[in-house]
């Protein structure tokens, strides 16, 4: 049985943690001071280990992604017992290992990708049937194999939705056809990443997406959608690439004036420079971690939490220090966890600042949430 943590703070307000490089609209609690988070444990219903999750803006609704069948798990929260419950699948149908998936602002629209042929599988909120049902096929599938799709984003309205894949194209972005009830390829971006692309990230609206790859330089791709075009279109390359053999993990702010990037030897970050049309990287953080697989924010970027899957691998928060134009540590902002070495997983954030993290393996699975704190 797997188990999910969720912490609440002193007034009993639920604080959570869960996928991809996500914000949410709440600050990171820079006025939370001292230790006063408790941490309840809950099952999860299902075998295998948590692939991925996501939660719902008010942070009331959880959908998580499982190793084994049913593979999605609905869970609500529950005032009264103050955990979440299991409720059902909360689709019609999946019966395929989920790699990503990602709910739009709205809760109107669900993205799910998976291992194999078609590569992305969309759904649509049904009131009257309490459930996301399946839409129809995208109209391209996509080239995917046991790596796929590494992360998958999905515009507030649901109208865009953008991918990193392993294979080619490597970065691929898709949009609403209400007629033909189905996401419909876009143009390809007119500059594909080097390599294959592990994550991206994109702002809310999907106007902004940053792709990582690995083992060409500069491992990082940024984009602006042009509508005319109706494609992605790369900015100038970034200043100073990150040090490493590859980019890992990526986060961008609501406005998309900042953004940072996970690397094997560390995190680095990075200012948008308009009349460069570039972001350059600002003083690295201090200290580095290693290994930075997920990174979050609140959306100005004011802080930072680290999700490190190195040496003393845990939760470590960041405050952006303008005068030094950087991130720097702050000591003691979360108790040490035990979080397994190398649980990529999936992270998520809702709007009241709540944040989940799921991974590990089918003998050690983790669900675990943390509060942020700075």
């Amino acid at each position: 049985m797997t188990e999910i943590m969720v912490l609440q703070d002193g007034s009993g307000n639920i604080l959570i943690n869960s996928d991809g490089l996500m914000m949410g609209d709440g600050a990171l609690a820079a006025e939370a001071e001292g230790d006063n988070y408790t941490g309840t444990v809950m099952p999860i219903t299902g075998t295998g280990h948590p692939t991925c999750s996501d939660v719902t803006e008010d942070g009331t609704t959880l959908y998580v992604g499982m190793s084994e069948a049913p593979f999605i798990a609905r869970y609500v929260w529950n005032s009264n017992t103050e955990i979440y419950d299991y409720v059902d699948t909360g689709i019609d149908s999946l019966g395929v290992y989920p790699n990503a998936l990602h709910l739009s602002g709205d809760g109107n629209f669900m993205a799910v990708a998976v291992s194999g042929a078609p590569g992305v599988v969309s759904y649509k909120w049904n009131a009257v049937n309490d459930r996301f049902e399946a839409t129809g096929a995208v109209n391209v599938s996509l080239n995917t194999n046991s790596s796929g799709i590494g992360s998958i984003e999905v515009s507030d309205d649901g109208s865009l939705m953008s991918i990193a894949n392993y294979n080619n194209p490597k970065f691929d972005s898709f949009k609403w056809n209400e007629t033909n009830n189905r996401y419909e390829r876009t143009g390809q971006p007119n500059i594909a990443p080097g390599a294959a692309s592990y994550f991206h990230a994109a702002t809310a609206d999907g106007m902004v997406a940053v792709s990582t790859f690995q083992s060409a330089s500069p491992y990082v791709n940024t984009y602006s959608w042009n509508e005319l075009a109706n494609r992605y279109e790369k900015h100038a390359s970034i200043d100073i690439a990150p040090s490493s053999s590859a980019a890992i993990g990526a986060w961008l702010s609501t406005d998309a004036s900042l953004m940072a990037i996970g690397s094997y030897t560390g995190f680095y970050t990075y200012k948008w420079n308009a009349t460069n049309n570039r972001y350059e990287k600002t003083a690295d953080p201090s200290p580095q971690v290693a290994l930075p697989i997920r990174i979050y924010s609140d959306d100005d970027g004011s802080s930072l939490i680290v999700n490190n899957a190195g040496a003393g691998n845990g939760l470590f928060s960041y405050k952006w220090i303008e005068v030094n134009n950087r991130y720097e540590q702050v000591v003691g902002a979360f108790t040490p966890t035990t979080f397994p070495s190398w649980a990529k997983g999936c992270m998520t954030g809702a709007a009241v600042g709540r944040f989940i993290i799921t991974g590990g393996t089918d003998a050690n699975p983790r669900f675990e949430v943390y509060p942020p704190h700075v």
